[in-house]
Order: C-alpha cells, then sequence, then structure tokens
C-alpha cells in the first residue's frame, strides 16, 4: 500500500492502553514501519489522553477519540483534544476522531448533524490540525443519517476554506467570546483576521465575540453565509443557532499584491473564484465533473486573490470541467482566452503528466463538457491542449468569434490534479482610453495578440478595409465619435471591434463609490464609469457596471478646478435581467469634496418596460466652479408588480457619466 495514492497514514494501534499494548513491542512495530516507509506518518489513537505520552516513541502524530452521545455531551471532543495538546505542544501533532456511529451497546444513536459540528469545531479550537471520523460499519450501511454525515462532508469543504488561516504562522490575535457556553478563536493571515465561533449549547443564543489587541471597524464577512455584520472597536455581535458555528472574516490590513495581474479587459466574471459563496463551490459557471472527478475551489495557492480552481480527474474517460456564464462578444471579434495552471508531478501510480483543454466554441458547451463528438467523429472546439508543469504559468489560446452560440470552456481531459487561476476572455483588439498630456484630447490605444498583422480603423462606423487609415501608436480625438477596427494580415480581414468613445472632461478620472458595486458586474473597474467609452445596450457584460439592491452613489474627483455647465450619466433598463432604471438621478458638485451642492434632481420618466434600451440622465445649469462632481442614483427598491416575480432585489446598471460632454 506504500505507493497508493490515498494512503494519509500508518495506525499502528487502537487504544493501546486500554488492551494493554506494551510501549516497547509498539516502538519496534513503529520502527520496522519507518523504514520500509519512511514518506507517511504513524499514528497511534487513545481513548485515554493522558496515556499518550507513554507511547510517544511509537508514532509521529497522535490521534484522540471522543464518543460521547447520547450518554455525555459533545464538549467532551474539545477536552479530549486540549488534554494531548497539553501533553505533546508542539512536539506532535493532533488529530481528532469524532463519533459517527451509534444505534448499540452504550451509543444507542448517532451524533446529531449540531453535535458533530461542535465535536468537530470545538477540537480546531484547541488544536487539532486533523480531523478523521470513525464509523463502526463501512459503506452504505453506516452512518445511517445522510443528515449527519452531510454535516461531515460540508464541514470538510469549510475547514479547507479557512486552513490557511487555520495553518498560518503570524501570530494570533487574543479573543473573548459571550456568554460563557460560546467558545471562539482567532488567526491572522495575509493581512485577514478570521474567527471561528462555536455555540457549545443546544440552544440559539445571541453572541459577543472581542478581538483584545485589535480594534477594527467596519464589516465582518461571513465566510459560507454570503452576509456582513458590523464590528465596532473589534468586537463582533450576533446570533448563533443551537450547536451551531460561525466563521467571520475581518480585513486588517491590505492584501499581498497578486502574482499575477488582472486585465482589467477581462469580460469573464469571477475569473479568479473569489466569489466562494458556498464553500468549495466556483461561481458563475456550470460544471461537469465525471464519474469520480472532483472540481473545488481551493484557497491554499493563487496566483489572484486567495483562491484557485482545483480539478482531479481520475479516469481518461471521465474528464471534469467548466463554462463560465455565457459572454457577449459579437460573431467576427477575435479573442484572447487565457488561464494560469499548475499540476501536480507525475507520481508512481500517475506517471504521465496531467493535460487540460482550454476552449473557445461554437457548439453546445453540455456535449463539450462530456466530450461529445460531432457526426464526422471530430470534437466541435476551437481548442488547444496544454500539459501544465508544476509551476504557476499562463496558457493561451487566440482566435476569432464565430456566428451562434459561444462559449469558453476548461477541463481536464487526462488523470491527475490541475490548478487554475484567473481565467479571462478578452476581446481583440483591445482597446483603451485616456486624456492627452493637456487634457484636451480624448487618447486611444489599440493591441492585437495577433502576429504579423497590421490595425486599420474608420471613425464613421464603417467597416474597416485594407485602404483604411492605418492606427499606428496613439488615436487623438477631440470629439465623440464611434471607433471601429480591423485587423488584416495583407490583404486579409482577420477580426475587428469596435468602441463608442465619448469626449468629456472627467476621463481617466479616479471615481470613488459609496456603496461598492458587484464583482460579477465590474463594467472594467473602478474607473469604468469615466474610462470614455460607451457600453452597449444589449451586452451586460463588458462596460456596464451593475449595483444590486442598493443605490448608486460615484464621486469623480476632476483632479482640478473646473467651470462646469454639463452632465450626463447612463443607466440601462434590462426588465428580463432585473436591470431596472434609477427612480431618480441626482448631480451634485463640490470644490473641496466635503460640502456637495445639487445642481439637478431628475425623475425618472420612462417605462422600465422597454427592453433593453439605455436613459441618458442629462443635465444643464448655470456654469459653476467645482473639482467634485458626485451622481446619486437611487434605486426603485424591489421588482415592480408587474414583474414576474416580484419583491425581488434589483439592479442598477450605471454607464459613462460625462462632464462636460463634447458634441
Amino acid at each position: 500500500f506504500r505507493d497508493h495514492p490515498a494512503l494519509l497514514a500508518w495506525y499502528i494501534s487502537d487504544e493501546p492502553s486500554g488492551h494493554g499494548a506494551s510501549p516497547e513491542h509498539l516502538e519496534r512495530m513503529y520502527r520496522v514501519v519507518r523504514e520500509l516507509d519512511p514518506y507517511h506518518p504513524v499514528t497511534i489513537v487513545f481513548q485515554n489522553p493522558a496515556a499518550g505520552r507513554r507511547y510517544a516513541g511509537a508514532m509521529d502524530l497522535t490521534m484522540t477519540d471522543p464518543y460521547p452521545l447520547p450518554g455525555g455531551t459533545p464538549v467532551s471532543a474539545g477536552e479530549y483534544v486540549r488534554s494531548l495538546k497539553t501533553e505533546f505542544g508542539h512536539e506532535k501533532p493532533v488529530w481528532v476522531v469524532p463519533q459517527c456511529f451509534g444505534g448499540n451497546e452504550a451509543w444507542m444513536r448517532e451524533p446529531t448533524p449540531g453535535e458533530q459540528r461542535v465535536m468537530t469545531f470545538l477540537a480546531i479550537l484547541e488544536g487539532a490540525t486533523g480531523v478523521q471520523y470513525f464509523i463502526r460499519h463501512g459503506l452504505n450501511g453506516f452512518p445511517k443519517s445522510t443528515t449527519m454525515w452531510g454535516e461531515c462532508a460540508a464541514m470538510a469543504l469549510e475547514i479547507a476554506e479557512v486552513a490557511p488561516a487555520l495553518l498560518s504562522r503570524e501570530p494570533r490575535p487574543s479573543v473573548v467570546a459571550w456568554p460563557e457556553c460560546v467558545r471562539a478563536g482567532a488567526w491572522t493571515d495575509r493581512g485577514l483576521v478570521t474567527i471561528l465561533a462555536v455555540n457549545a449549547s443546544n440552544t440559539p443564543l445571541p453572541a459577543r465575540v472581542a478581538l483584545q489587541d485589535l480594534f477594527p471597524n467596519g464589516e465582518a464577512r461571513l465566510v459560507f453565509e454570503d452576509r456582513r455584520v458590523p464590528v465596532v472597536n473589534g468586537v463582533v455581535n450576533d446570533i448563533i443557532d443551537a450547536y451551531g458555528s460561525r466563521a467571520y472574516q475581518i480585513r486588517i490590513a491590505p492584501p499581498p499584491p497578486d502574482r499575477a495581474p488582472a486585465c482589467q479587459a477581462n469580460i469573464l466574471l469571477d475569473s479568479s473564484f473569489e466569489a466562494n459563496v458556498v464553500p468549495g463551490v466556483p461561481t458563475n459557471c456550470y460544471a461537469h465533473p465525471g464519474r469520480g472527478a472532483v472540481c473545488q475551489v481551493d484557497s491554499r495557492d493563487a496566483v489572484h486573490g486567495r483562491h484557485s480552481l482545483r480539478m482531479h480527474c481520475p479516469d481518461a474517460d471521465a474528464p471534469v470541467g467548466i463554462s463560465p456564464h455565457n459572454i457577449g462578444l459579437r460573431a467576427g471579434q477575435g479573442y484572447t482566452l487565457s488561464v494560469w495552471a499548475r499540476s501536480l508531478p507525475p507520481t508512481p501510480v500517475l506517471t504521465e503528466p496531467a493535460q487540460f483543454e482550454l476552449s473557445f466554441n461554437a457548439h453546445a458547451v453540455s456535449d463539450i463538457l462530456v466530450g461529445k463528438k460531432d457526426e464526422d467523429g471530430k470534437t466541435p472546439l476551437i481548442q488547444q491542449t496544454f500539459t501544465p508543469t508544476a509551476q504557476w504559468r499562463r496558457y493561451t489560446v487566440s482566435g476569432v468569434c464565430p456566428g451562434g452560440g459561444h462559449g469558453v470552456v476548461l477541463r481536464t481531459v487526462s488523470p491527475g490534479v490541475v490548478w487554475f487561476d484567473l481565467l479571462e476572455l478578452v476581446a481583440d483588439p483591445a482597446i483603451q482610453t485616456g486624456l492627452s498630456a493637456n487634457r484636451e484630447h480624448l487618447t486611444v490605444s489599440v493591441k492585437t495578440s495577433f502576429p504579423d498583422t497590421e490595425i486599420r480603423y474608420t471613425l464613421n462606423g464603417a467597416r474597416p478595409t485594407g485602404n483604411s487609415e492605418r492606427y499606428d501608436e496613439t488615436l487623438s480625438l477631440d470629439r465623440s465619435t464611434t471607433l471601429t477596427i480591423g485587423v488584416f494580415r495583407g490583404d486579409r480581414y482577420l477580426c475587428g471591434g469596435r468602441a463608442w468613445l465619448c469626449q468629456h472632461a472627467a476621463i481617466a478620472c479616479p471615481v470613488k463609490h459609496a456603496f461598492a458595486y458587484s464583482d460579477m458586474y465590474p463594467g472594467g473597474g473602478s474607473n469604468a464609469l469615466t474610462d470614455g467609452i460607451r457600453a452597449e445596450p444589449g451586452n451586460v457584460h463588458e462596460k456596464w457596471q451593475g449595483f444590486l439592491g442598493r443605490n448608486m452613489t460615484a464621486t469623480i474627483d476632476l483632479e482640478r478646478e473646473v467651470e462646469i455647465s454639463r452632465i450626463h450619466a447612463g443607466f440601462l433598463a434590462y426588465e428580463s435581467a432585473w436591470i431596472y432604471l434609477p427612480k431618480s438621478v441626482e448631480f451634485l458638485v463640490s470644490a473641496d469634496g466635503r460640502e456637495f451642492a445639487p445642481v439637478a434632481d431628475m425623475p425618472n420618466d420612462e417605462d422600465a418596460r422597454k427592453r433593453p434600451f439605455v436613459k441618458e440622465f442629462k443635465a444643464q445649469f448655470e456654469s459653476c466652479a467645482a473639482r467634485y462632481v458626485r451622481v446619486h442614483a437611487r434605486t426603485v427598491g424591489k421588482q415592480p408588480g408587474w414583474s414576474a416575480p416580484t419583491g425581488g432585489e434589483i439592479w442598477i446598471f450605471a454607464d459613462e457619466i460625462q462632464v462636460n460632454p463634447g458634441e
């Protein structure tokens, strides 16, 4: 069994002090096992933690197996671990073996899901670094309680998510909790404080958790609940359900720099797998894990943010893959599709390196994920196969968007384990804007990843030809216009793109939001509302910036005093996508960024049941000198009565905010 990929450790004795096994005998056994296999640890489990020291020479890590239910309390699991940790400190790791069986002898029933949660998390709070659930009889017969065993599976994913905090080498903050039945612990990892709190009583109750040597203010994110609670001077107040647990994360310092930068022009959502609302489950994509395959968000390694996506393909006939939410590239538009990846090196069992496919297609994504062939026996893909190394690298595919439906597919196609991060799709050619040095002209830069090509353009909306104006380095424009790009190889048109450019005084100026925009619809980042590029009504994935269930308040710093007399702001109405126009939009200006004076407040007078369309809120007023411009868009609240379903949260989608727009 030594080379079996599922081998975790060698278990040489069960509760030795209970059946009289001598330390000397187990030490001889330990030496034999270690000589034959120096790579896997040897362990012994103790029902009586006080006996552990006698057997210290016969094991690499120590385990304890509290089986308290129904005659005792789940709190004893933490007490067993504390006893072993007191005995061994950092000399040997301590693992816990919680009770997952029942129905006979002294154990007349299995634990409830809540009791299992208390045993597990109290053991972790006391310092256990491994959890091995024990069942009396295997496979389908036991555990009898699918809900209890499902709780074990859920906790495995939760613990995996917070494992970097639990294993962090950074100093741990002190934390106290009230009432006494609430136990808590805190860890610091790369600018985040993670707090675990456990209600050891079988009664729901209000709880208070307080950091003792850190006093942050703001919000704590509930890691597994998609909600936030206030933090005041390091204190969190919340309600914890009976035998429940909570995991809070509080940002106390900026995160470390990413190893790989994200592209602001990327149009895929949650491309670095950070929207981890359900533990281990990637968002904004469909997944198709083959038989026995794994597709799971992993917090242990990443090149961007704190997460990557781990795929384990056990068999070439059971590929595993994802397809991100369908995106809106136009037919004939070029693209660059890229992903960062790394793999496990080959093992004695898996001697060949894992491979993966990165593809952009015009066929049914579900067929591609399962490897379905077309009538000619060929895989219907625009694809490329890669063999990742053990080090993170970026892999790319470039092409031209076909007609019809299309989507991205990322999947493993051979046995092995591969991690993925920063899956990005960028339209080609890529168009970026800025301001000239004298701040009087809109500048445009255009890039393509296609080699041996030249770029030509028009400013009247017509498709470029080989005779159109050639783009060299930078365009400088003094008016709003439609820029249409063509990428040519010789006289052959390869692909193209277009941008609706608008000239105004706020281009490239920084924007601050009072209420954060959604990670699902960033529109190009924090300054998307001043990049000089208008969004398309029917394409919600590129330039629109989305705000869910809240107002939009954006403040622009013009970085100098400007005489302002006109402000425009565009918003999208798209009822079938739950995107509604604001109830009203207010424009305000300020000289110092503190005191703002209103210059216009406009109610919406359009029927939102048209779809989709853009409404431009425009204001012209007496000229005034100001450095700051604020746009406050008020949400209509919940979905209106004519919408189905009604009463749900709605979106505000904002486009370019134009200050003194040109014609």
